[in-house]
Order: C-alpha cells, then sequence, then structure tokens
C-alpha cells in the first residue's frame, strides 16, 4: 500500500467537486434589504460596497463608518437610523474582501491603506469640517493611514 496517498485523492476528488458546486446561501431579508440600499463604486479594479443615506435637514455634519476586520458595513445597522437622524450624511462602505465588495481571488492587503476614500468626492466630502469618523478594530488603522496621506 505504498500508494495510499493516490488512494485518498481520489476519495477526495467527488467531494472537492460537490463542494464547488454547492450554491451561495440566499441573503437573510435584513441583508437583502442592506445591499438594495446600498451602490457600488470602482477603484482599481475592486468593485467596493457603499451605503451613503442622507440625513437630520440642517445639519452639515457627516459620519463615515468603518467596519473592523473580519465583519463588513452591515456592522452598523441597529445604530444607522439613529446616525441619520444626528448627521446630514451616513457613510458606511465595505473594504475589498470583506461584505458585498470584491473577493479578490490573487492575494491581497488584508488592510485597506492603499484607498485614500476622502478622495472620491462623489461619495466622501472633500471638507473636514463637520466630518467624523466612527470606526473599531481595522476600521481604525485605515482611517488613520487615509488621514496621514492627506
Amino acid at each position: 500500500m505504498k500508494e495510499w496517498w493516490i488512494q485518498v485523492g481520489l476519495l477526495m476528488l467527488p467531494l472537492l467537486a460537490v463542494y464547488l458546486h454547492i450554491p451561495p446561501p440566499k441573503l437573510s431579508p435584513a441583508l437583502h434589504s442592506w445591499r438594495s440600499s446600498g451602490s457600488f463604486f470602482t477603484y482599481k479594479t475592486q468593485n467596493i460596497f457603499f451605503r451613503d443615506s442622507p440625513g437630520a435637514v440642517g445639519s452639515s455634519d457627516v459620519v463615515v463608518l468603518l467596519h473592523g476586520f473580519p465583519t463588513s458595513s452591515y456592522d452598523w445597522y441597529k445604530i444607522w437610523e439613529g446616525l441619520t437622524q444626528r448627521f446630514h450624511r451616513v457613510i458606511a462602505l465595505d473594504f475589498v474582501g470583506f461584505g458585498f465588495s470584491d473577493k479578490p481571488v490573487s492575494t491581497f492587503r488584508r488592510t485597506f491603506h492603499n484607498l485614500n476614500f476622502l478622495s472620491f468626492p462623489k461619495y466622501c466630502p472633500n471638507t473636514r469640517e463637520g466630518l467624523y469618523f466612527m470606526l473599531h478594530v481595522d476600521g481604525s488603522e485605515n482611517c488613520i493611514g487615509a488621514m496621514l496621506e492627506k
């Protein structure tokens, strides 16, 4: 039985084929609603999901929400409505590899330092006055890295 690894490989091949053809699970109604209320923009060939909601009338403050590792912008769903009552705009995005953003097959950095999201005036304001960040875990290092680039 010198060739045991061939037998193991032959047993694993059908299991791998079945695994690769299992469809992804359907989104829950809450996740489906979150995704349908967001949009995508492209940065360096990657589609990045973001949600941008108008909020309080009379306020000019904007809050940008950055999720941690290994989560997504959906982390903020429980406080989203409360934030829209306080801020003029509430913006959250999914980093590459997380949430609804692209998940590249090739090796990519787990962090998002190379994306200076403040350079996207269509999605985020160009001003720092009245601009707030809410972040946790990796969101903090991403935000600090982007602000240092400015």
